[in-house]
């Protein structure tokens, strides 16, 4: 090469067992191998504010339904667990109404074990109460389709609560994330729920962020639902522009016309978020993978035109 770029970017990395099994082991390694990623975030004077990091696991099922057992609950065979971000108290109210209008059942909330001295200044000043809500399906109906229910509860709750200090990093059945503004080397002191030995997980997506020309903030900690995003992405306003178009004409095998057009993207704060969003909606249904092909929009303009510029996290013409 005649000539050579270094540019600074986030960190992120994926372990999973190969048969499937879950291990205490894995959280263990995941955390470690955050740990080595120190260097691809800033970090701040007091030494522990950062740009973020965080865990994307599978639902440790063992260790949710023994906190189920201690809160006075028998956990079914299928249920979720929604991580909650909010500094209102009747947010949960909202929550609780909006599950129940859509068959899903509230069981219990519960206020999710912190330990403040792993935070800077900056991320303390900012930290929001963190929540589980224990949630199962409320019919046969509801068990049939609950991920795709989980999925419509936590768009319209989103929708319903609109406060910037408000966020739901997962809402599913199938896993959970453990993130926030803070360095990876706390992330294990911050959630005392990551050392129980009854934490078991068959796979970790893990992330430490580099902010570029966005502010430090608990909700843009990565990893989001589905992804964990190194880097800027190219070509981020023809695929929105694409994203949108398309979605017109879907036609879901999982989503009513209605329900599809309650999950239409939204402007979002950062170009990973919004990619977050869509490959979410499309794996949710294999009819709608077929008519929107995810590669396509990370890829083609790319390949199209190389040497076009990327464009940036928070780019005001978006």
């Amino acid at each position: 090469m005649s000539k050579l770029e270094f540019k600074d970017n986030c960190g992120f990395g994926l372990l999973a067992s190969i048969d499937g099994k879950a291990t205490h082991k894995n959280v263990e390694d995941a955390i470690k191998a955050l740990e080595r990623m120190m260097h691809r975030g800033a970090i701040a004077a007091d030494g522990k504010s950062g740009d973020g990091s965080g865990l994307l696991f599978s639902m440790p099922k063992e260790f949710m339904q023994k906190i189920a057992k201690e809160n006075g609950y028998s956990l079914p065979d299928l249920f979720a667990v929604g991580v909650i971000f909010s500094k209102n108290e009747n947010d949960k109210d909202i929550i609780k109404s909006i599950c129940e209008k859509n068959d899903l059942k509230v069981l219990f909330f519960r206020d999710v074990p912190i330990n403040k001295n792993a935070l800077g200044e900056l991320a303390l000043k900012t930290l929001p109460n963190i929540y589980h809500v224990f949630i199962v399906p409320n019919s046969i109906n509801a068990t049939n389709r609950f991920e795709a229910l989980l999925y419509l509860t936590r768009r319209e709750i989103e929708k319903a609560i609109e406060d910037e200090d408000f966020y739901i990093p997962t809402f599913s059945s199938k896993k959970i994330a453990y993130k926030g503004l803070l360095m990876p080397n706390h992330i294990k002191e911050f959630y005392p729920d990551l050392a129980d030995k009854d934490f078991k997980v068959s796979f970790a997506l893990f992330h430490q962020r580099f902010s570029t020309n966005t502010l430090p903030e608990w909700r843009l900690a990565q990893p989001f639902r589905f992804i964990a995003h190194n880097g800027e992405i190219n070509s981020i306003q023809a695929n929105r522009f694409n994203a949108l178009v398309k979605t017109e004409s879907l036609n879901s095998n999982v989503f009513t016309k209605e329900e599809i057009e309650k999950s239409k993207l939204e402007k979002c704060s950062i170009d990973a978020e919004i990619m977050d969003k869509l490959v979410e909606i499309l794996l949710e249904d294999d009819e709608l993978k077929s008519k929107i092909s995810f590669e396509v929009y990370v890829e083609y303009d790319y390949k199209k035109n190389p040497e076009k510029v990327w464009d940036n996290e928070n780019n005001s013409n978006q």
